[in-house]
């Protein structure tokens, strides 16, 4: 199953609840993970992340992942769009009329994405969003703040990847 099926699966099936117990919550100065469902090599994470901060330019080679919009304002820049998608998601930065949420709730990347480089924005207020993972080649799950490769977001992030390299 890929990773967009298995998010399309989890929403249909009313967002099962089921948080492991082993590398669950993950925390650096800037961005919080929470992992909320694991079943086999699939897990979904609920991300936050605090007011302007800016995660630099990034992949993660052994997750295929796919995000989805929660609250806030985020801005997701993917390498072969940067953040041209949304700059139309800046129109939608807004509550829904209709449901009380934002109006991006449960919007989606399209597809899921490999090891492809991509970053985060996020502006006044913060914000958060679901990451739905395959995680690949037999790695331990843990949190894609630790399947990283580029620039770390933070100091905080810098001691979390240093304390999690395999020697």
């Amino acid at each position: 199953m890929q990773v967009d099926q298995f998010r399309k699966w989890w929403f249909e099936n009313k967002r099962p609840f089921k948080p492991p117990f082993k590398n669950a919550v993950y925390f650096t100065d800037t961005t919080h993970s929470l992992c909320i469902f694991r079943d086999k090599r699939y897990q979904v994470l609920l991300i936050t992340v605090k007011p302007n901060v800016n995660v630099p330019k990034h992949s993660h080679p052994n997750v295929e992942s796919c995000a989805t919009y929660v609250t806030g304002y985020l801005q997701l820049g993917l390498e072969h769009d940067d953040f041209k998608k949304t700059e139309y998601w800046n129109t939608l930065q807004k509550e829904n009329p209709t449901t009380g949420m934002h109006a991006l709730f449960g919007t989606s990347t399209s597809a899921g994405y490999m090891g492809e480089p991509h970053s985060l924005q996020s502006k006044d207020g913060g914000g958060a969003f679901l990451v739905f993972e395959k995680w690949l080649n037999d790695v331990e799950m843990t949190t894609a703040l630790i399947d990283w490769v580029g620039e770390p977001i933070d100091e905080g992030h810098r001691r979390l990847l240093d304390e999690n390299k395999k020697v």
